[in-house]
């Protein structure tokens, strides 16, 4: 029987059940912020727990910083759209992180696309071999 369709009284006793018999118990703790509080008030915790004040705030954006943001989310949306289904979810999270760092700063968005440009030219550099394993002719201008 679903959980919700429990009285609340019973749907207390029926989790309460649950978490008690889980077969991962022992093994498993989870603690919130809120119960993390309450060890601290009891002496339990010496840490204090930090207060956390989330505030959202709206900045507007120059049209050079909006290009670049439409041009960063371009990329992530084409990228993840473009990949085989099998990596899908890696991608998925690399995109993630892309998307963080766009949202965070332009400094964290740079300093990802300049360690992305950095990894892939380091594949070039070990697909293609380094310049002193390649022959003369193959360094000439006009290869």
């Amino acid at each position: 029987m679903p959980l919700r369709r429990l009285e609340t009284g019973e749907r207390t006793a029926a989790l309460s059940l649950l978490r008690a018999w889980t077969p991962v118990h022992h093994l498993a703790s989870r603690h919130t912020r809120d119960l993390l509080r309450r060890y601290h008030r009891a002496g339990m915790l010496t840490a204090a727990i930090a207060e956390r004040r989330v505030e959202d705030r709206f900045i507007d954006m120059s049209p050079a910083e909006t290009a670049l943001y439409d041009a960063v989310d371009d990329y992530i949306s084409s990228t993840y759209s473009n990949v085989a289904d099998n990596v899908r979810s890696a991608v998925g999270f690399v995109m993630t992180v892309y998307r963080r760092r766009l949202a965070s700063s332009f400094h964290a968005l740079a300093e990802t696309l300049r360690k992305r440009l950095a990894a892939l030219d380091e594949a070039d550099a070990d697909l293609f071999g380094n310049e002193e394993d390649v022959s003369d002719d193959e360094t000439a201008d006009n290869v």
